[in-house]
């Protein structure tokens, strides 16, 4: 209790000379923020104009990006047509994939080039086989219920969902 007032008095001006110290930092700080935050400022002015033109040019960039993909898919869909032709399956048949409209899949000519024409081919020998796949179940399916005198129409209807061995 005795040392209670010194005590205080040194809690004071040690909390004074605190203050003062970190009065002094804040000043520096600021003369020495001073340059930096005018630099930023240029910088940041600079930098917008800049980016305007810049983003026209990434919109335009875009732009041309869709059109030639979409030339892609003009090209892959003629592609599709002359190649189904042979199959005999239809386009709907077809699982695309979306890498077939990829840059590198195409010569600047918009030729497909060996790795698209082996996918392609590699999906319609797919397609050929599911098709070929529903025909049998059909065909199976329509021999039992001729066999069993009931009219097939219904339950092959059912093979979109289920075998032909489920249905019998």
């Amino acid at each position: 209790k005795d040392d209670k007032s010194g005590a205080t008095k040194a809690r004071s001006e040690l909390l004074a000379l605190r203050n003062a110290i970190d009065d002094e930092r804040k000043t520096v700080k600021r003369v020495y923020n001073e340059p930096l935050e005018e630099f930023e400022n240029k910088v940041k002015a600079l930098t917008s104009m800049i980016d305007e033109p810049l983003e026209d040019i990434r919109s335009g960039l875009k732009e041309i990006d869709e059109a030639e993909k979409k030339e892609r898919q003009e090209a892959l869909n003629a592609y599709l047509e002359d190649k189904l032709e042979e199959a005999d399956i239809d386009v709907k048949d077809i699982e695309e994939s979306p890498r077939w409209l990829n840059k590198g899949m195409w010569t600047d000519k918009l030729e497909p080039r060996t790795e698209l024409i082996q996918e392609v081919n590699k999906a319609i020998k797919e397609a050929v086989k599911e098709k070929e796949h529903y025909e049998m179940q059909v065909k199976v399916l329509t021999e039992f219920c001729k066999s069993q005198d009931i009219d097939p129409a219904g339950w092959v209807s059912q093979l979109e969902h289920r075998n032909a061995m489920e249905v019998i």
